[in-house]
C-alpha cells in the first residue's frame, strides 16, 4: 500500500514540477490551430469537447 501512495505521489509531484519545467522551457503558442480545427471537414477532423477527449484518452490508457 505505501508503494501505491508513494507512486501517486511522485506522480503528482512530477507533474507539478515538471509541467512547470516545460511550460518555462518551451513555448506555446495560443494562435496556433490544432489539424481538427484548421482540417475541420465534419468527418475525419472534427473537433472534441473536454469531456469526450478525456474520456477517449482514459480508454486509451486502459486498453494497454
Amino acid at each position: 500500500m505505501i508503494t501505491l501512495l508513494g507512486g501517486i505521489a511522485l506522480l503528482i509531484v512530477g507533474y507539478i514540477f515538471y509541467g512547470r519545467y516545460i511550460e518555462k522551457n518551451f513555448t506555446i503558442d495560443p494562435e496556433r490551430t490544432t489539424p481538427a480545427e484548421a482540417l475541420k471537414d465534419g468527418y475525419d477532423f472534427v473537433p472534441m469537447s473536454k469531456s469526450k477527449n478525456a474520456i477517449i484518452q482514459l480508454l486509451n490508457i486502459a486498453g494497454t
